[in-house]
């Protein structure tokens, strides 16, 4: 599409925030203030911003995971990496936490081939660009090898943890032994798929992991 047309097509179908209405946001800076605050998770290593009970957060993630909306994580970015910065000051003051390098969840290959793109690697990319250098991203740290059934069509607590395990493996050992990461995701439920990637990059090694979530 040239940019004739993306402005054609801007013009006839303006983005608009998914609460209030206002143009050129998925959602705009006061709406994502206005956002609530998820649950604290049970486990102190993950981190979850928002509640997913939000109708207009859930769209939001919707768009972004099926219909390529990416400046949906430019929207939420800059409330996103404030709240990641919080933490990581916190945890580096009271837990000795370094800032670690961030791993977006992977998809299969199968259904990022069907999808064409990986939303939670978006947002790791997003939280890096406005570090400052500070965090970066490895995606070729952690592999999907078992696509499954998605965990989203599992209704059954128990059944979703037994689909996730053997999902992962890790690769480039030396690129993990040692160090501190933070998994990125969009949403958390039972916490079973981050349990199993926590878990294959302790066994690689891993110093110290945290998970950070967008919605819980």
């Amino acid at each position: 599409m040239n940019s004739f047309l993306r402005k054609l097509f801007a013009f006839l179908f303006p983005v608009r925030c998914v609460t209030c209405r206002e143009e050129n946001f998925w959602i705009c800076p006061p709406c994502v203030k206005r956002l609530p605050s998820a649950h604290k998770p049970d486990a102190d290593w993950i981190i979850s911003v928002w509640s997913y009970k939000d109708r207009g957060l859930k769209r939001l993630l919707w768009l972004l995971k099926f219909k390529r909306k990416f400046d949906v994580a430019r929207d939420l970015g800059p409330a996103l990496y404030d709240h990641l910065l919080d933490e990581l000051t916190e945890r580096g003051l009271f837990e000795n936490f370094e800032a670690g390098t961030l791993v977006p969840i992977p998809l299969g290959r199968a259904r990022l081939r069907k999808r064409g793109y990986n939303q939670s690697a978006i947002l790791a990319r997003e939280l890096a660009k406005r570090s400052n250098g500070s965090l970066h991203v490895e995606e070729n740290i952690l592999q999907k090898i078992n696509d499954g059934a998605p965990q989203n069509s599992i209704k059954n607590r128990r059944a979703r943890f037994q689909n996730i395990v053997g999902a992962f493996t890790a690769k480039n050992a030396p690129r993990i032994a040692g160090k501190n990461f933070i998994i990125i995701d969009d949403i958390t439920t039972t916490h079973a798929t981050l349990l199993e990637a926590r878990k294959v990059l302790k066994k690689a090694g891993a110093k110290k992991v945290l998970a950070f979530t967008v919605a819980h």
